[in-house]
């Protein structure tokens, strides 16, 4: 791709001064027609002593502007190369994850159903594992049980234990919200489990 350009350097003016206005005139012409098409028009007057040396440099600035093009077409393709084979190897992976999945899925049902070989069907599946609800459900648990126990209070109580009932991990919130429903109706007594601590503030 040829270039817009040629590059003029101050030494040309030493070269030049022989010459009059018209010469210049015709050098330059020549100069701009040669680095755009290649082909070096006819001089009859001195420039044409002056123009073979300014060719040359002109030659040897096009030789490194296409080998620069070159490596930056090389380098442009060597990075869309990289990044299609990160993308394909990504891809591959997930797709290779996802099947696993699928497959696993496939297998643990087939055990539930008591295939051969497998899980007998009577055996329940694992539970899954206890997670400490927010305020704002127990708050919509209270609502819906439509009891006055403190929604904020019930949270801090078994943060403070780690969401342990005495030596073992709760299992399920709603039926300690249940238990202290129960405890609330029938007891006002004061202590650890004071009734009266866990409806402190009514919804």
């Amino acid at each position: 791709m040829a270039r817009e350009y040629f590059c003029a350097y101050h030494s040309y003016l030493a070269a030049m001064e022989p010459l009059n206005d018209a010469e210049r005139g015709r050098l330059f012409t020549a100069l701009l027609i040669y680095s755009q098409t290649g082909d070096a028009p006819h001089l009859d007057g001195n420039e044409r002593f002056v123009f073979p040396v300014m060719r040359e440099q002109i030659d040897r600035e096009s030789k490194k502007y296409a080998a620069k093009c070159e490596r930056n077409r090389e380098n442009v393709m060597k990075r869309y190369s990289n990044e299609y084979e990160r993308n394909q190897s990504y891809s591959n992976a997930t797709n290779t994850k996802t099947k696993k999945k699928t497959k696993t899925r496939t297998k643990t049902k087939e055990n539930i159903e008591g295939v051969p070989g497998g899980t007998p069907a009577d055996k329940p599946p694992k539970t899954r594992a206890f997670v400490p609800p927010s305020v704002e459900e127990v708050r919509a648990y209270c609502l819906e049980r439509g009891n006055n126990i403190d929604p904020q209070y019930f949270v801090d109580y078994y943060e403070a234990r780690g969401w342990m009932i005495g030596k073992n991990k709760m299992k399920d919130w709603r039926a300690a919200m249940r238990t202290w429903e129960q405890r609330n109706s029938g007891s006002q007594q004061k202590g650890e489990e004071d009734i009266g601590k866990y409806s402190s503030v009514v919804l």
